[in-house]
């Protein structure tokens, strides 16, 4: 799970965290992310270079689902409401 210096989470781990961090309480979630593709000729040097492709991530956000799966998760059940 980690190692040094590095804490790994697993996809769901990061929706619950959200989904905690922006008060949400009911519906399946889960991790949507967004990437930008672009193309260059890139190498170590002159004679070296190659068609390359760049991919970045360009955001991250939660995604509703209507049925639960392996990346949704349940909003009711980590995050319930508090009674007062």
């Amino acid at each position: 799970m980690s190692s040094e210096g590095r804490i790994d989470l697993r996809l769901t781990d990061v929706a619950e965290a959200l989904i905690k961090q922006l008060d949400i309480h009911e519906g399946l979630s889960g991790i949507e992310v967004d990437f930008f593709a672009a193309s260059a000729t890139a190498g170590r040097t002159d004679h070296d270079l190659a068609p390359t492709a760049l991919v970045k991530v360009s955001r991250i956000g939660l995604q509703r689902f209507d049925q639960p799966n392996n990346l949704s998760v349940d909003a009711a059940a980590v995050n319930p409401i508090k009674a007062a």
